[in-house]
């Protein structure tokens, strides 16, 4: 249920950035998508620990995540074809796995925080 109310809560987060804060720009937006993720804080890390931990033992809870997955994945395939009309799904996956690997560098206390530096890679492979 915690997984669940947590994937509403940042699922509107999401349609209000993409949808409503018609001011950013596509880079912009991806920002802010990515660091409110990419953050052991914020409400990202529990359906990130989720997807490890319990894939064989709650499988409705783990179908909640993949499904919210999913939806994401959707969401940024959108927002990135409302400035390239050529862009790929694989695109979208890639953003999605830039933010996982940035949360598993978070994990370690003793490596740097680079998501700025791994967000910049994407970003340029992307415009």
């Amino acid at each position: 249920m915690i997984i669940w109310s947590r994937d509403k809560r940042r699922e509107y987060e999401v349609i209000s950035l993409i949808y409503v804060q018609k001011d950013l720009t596509l880079v912009e937006k991806l920002r802010k998508i990515y660091f409110s993720y990419a953050d052991l804080d914020g409400l990202y890390h529990l359906p990130f620990k989720a997807i490890f931990e319990i894939a064989k033992t709650h499988s409705k809870a783990y179908q909640v995540v993949v499904d919210y997955r999913n939806w994401r994945i959707n969401e940024i395939y959108k927002l990135l074809l409302t400035t390239n009309e050529n862009a790929l799904k694989q695109d979208a996956h890639m953003f999605l796995f830039v933010i996982d690997g940035a949360m598993v560098q978070l994990l370690d206390p003793n490596k740097p925080d680079e998501r700025e530096r791994l967000l910049e890679y994407f970003l340029l492979q992307l415009v």
